[in-house]
């Protein structure tokens, strides 16, 4: 999962560093608000954790895609037929995926201001 945010002066996704499952979490760590520098226009601003949301990662994704790959190619060589199941791995990743960003996305945190 992948926290942006949009930048005010050039509208560009701009990425988050930091980690948190829920926004609560989130808000534990950097407290209500966030400093960020647009790498696009260098537009520093300050930006409430609720404007801030989450995407999936397409790189957890494709190391699902791999593994899945990888173990229906070592599994036909002993069962046949049966490792065309291991094509599931990759939707267990994004459905992992999706679940995280949902969760991140689907709570906002009171504003104090």
């Amino acid at each position: 999962m992948r926290l942006r945010t949009n930048c005010r002066g050039c509208h560009q996704p701009i990425a988050f560093k930091g980690r948190a499952k829920t926004r609560p979490d989130l808000q534990k760590k950097i407290g209500d608000f966030a400093k960020l520098q647009c790498p696009n226009c260098a537009r520093r601003d300050e930006r409430h954790i609720n404007d801030i949301y989450a995407q999936v990662s397409p790189p957890v994704v494709l190391i699902g895609l791999f593994l899945g790959i990888a173990f229906t190619f070592f599994l036909w060589q002993f069962y046949g037929g049966i490792s065309t199941l291991s094509f599931i791995i990759p939707v267990l990743f994004w459905q992992q995926e999706e679940a995280a960003v949902k969760t991140f996305n689907g709570y906002r945190v009171f504003r104090k201001d």
